[in-house]
């Protein structure tokens, strides 16, 4: 009996990076799944706990201790979905370092459509949590999260291979 080729031990290798950002996803999924339904009253405390810890009094200066801009609720979903538009990112150029190049532009759009899936369905859940309340803008804010995170991984890869290419080229000289 053959195995798919898939389950060699070389394929397994160059697909442990892509389990491992899979892990990542789903623990960040997680986290944003408790917040998000979380009572706003216990964000509050756990916000003011986290302003009050001996760590933060201690070395991060009162007015960044203190900056709470008007529409927080916003920035909060904004900066919740940036490390998911960086997962979209990096796990294209993972998959499509495991598998083929061409994978790399599907791999993407999936983590892409799954986080934009997400932000939708975190937003439709918050209808139903009596503490909680859905709007446009916030779902708007999430969408800008992602893709604020995907600009920075794509702006960060493009700065790098220029610099990969720039070297390769002054070697070649």
């Amino acid at each position: 009996m053959t195995f798919p080729s898939c389950f060699h031990l070389s394929n397994l290798r160059r697909a442990l990076p892509l389990l491992i950002l899979t892990l990542v996803f789903a623990g960040l999924l997680a986290g944003v799944h408790a917040l998000t339904t979380a009572p706003k009253t216990s964000i509050a405390h756990l916000e003011s706990t986290v302003r009050r810890h001996e760590f933060v009094q201690a070395w991060v200066p009162k007015p960044v201790r203190d900056f709470r801009p008007k529409p927080w609720d916003t920035y909060q979903h904004l900066l919740l979905n940036i490390p998911f538009g960086l997962l979209a990112g990096v796990g294209g150029v993972t998959a499509a370092r495991a598998f083929r190049a061409e994978t790399k532009p599907v791999a993407t759009m999936i983590i892409l459509s799954l986080a934009a899936g997400w932000a939708l369905y975190s937003e439709w859940r918050q209808v139903a949590l009596p503490d909680r309340s859905a709007g446009w803008d916030d779902l708007l804010a999430n969408w800008l999260g992602l893709a604020i995170g995907f600009g920075m991984w794509s702006g960060a890869a493009a700065v790098s291979s220029r610099i990969r290419r720039s070297r390769e080229s002054g070697r070649d000289s």
